[in-house]
């Protein structure tokens, strides 16, 4: 089972295998690690679930796991693209996770086109605006349109075994 789980700070991934006494986890990643070891900001958004997904699908394959169904639970609503970005990461690192077309998260979106996108028109609007929504960017000097580019980079790093 591919379990996510999205807290107020992070996004934590567990490959799991059921047992009579619960689940035995057999690989995880958190979105925690992406800031300790590539200084991401953002940890609990698409981009930051699909890297994250990636990490524990590269674990995964690093124990010879071959494949893992999502699984869902009651935390998610029917509009659930955080888990599918998790699971697109999974299979971008090797593990075999099926997933229907219609549940398939964008690839710009997974590169966060959409923030850097955002952050853009909100400097036109006000040049002072994008530091007051993307504050935890500013504090710690990070442009939010470079985001994309930052996602590519921490995703080549991931798969090289950065991590």
């Amino acid at each position: 089972m591919l379990v996510t789980r999205r807290t107020s700070n992070y996004v934590y991934v567990s490959i799991c295998l059921p047992s009579g006494k619960g689940e035995v986890t057999l690989a995880s990643a958190s979105s925690k690690e992406l800031a300790e070891d590539f200084n991401l900001v953002g940890l609990r958004n698409l981009p930051s679930a699909y890297l994250t997904g990636l990490l524990a699908g590269r674990r995964a394959r690093e124990k010879n796991l071959e494949t893992a169904v999502v699984s869902l639970g009651p935390a998610w609503s029917s509009n659930a693209s955080i888990p599918f970005a998790v699971a697109q990461g999974c299979t971008d690192a090797g593990l075999e996770v099926p997933v229907g077309g219609q549940a398939k998260v964008a690839q710009d979106r997974l590169r966060g086109q959409h923030i850097a996108q955002f952050s853009k028109k909100l400097r036109e609007m006000d040049d002072e605006r994008p530091g007051t929504v993307f504050s935890r960017y500013a504090r710690l000097g990070v442009d939010p349109q470079s985001l994309p580019e930052a996602i590519d980079s921490i995703k080549l790093r991931i798969l090289e075994g950065g991590v």
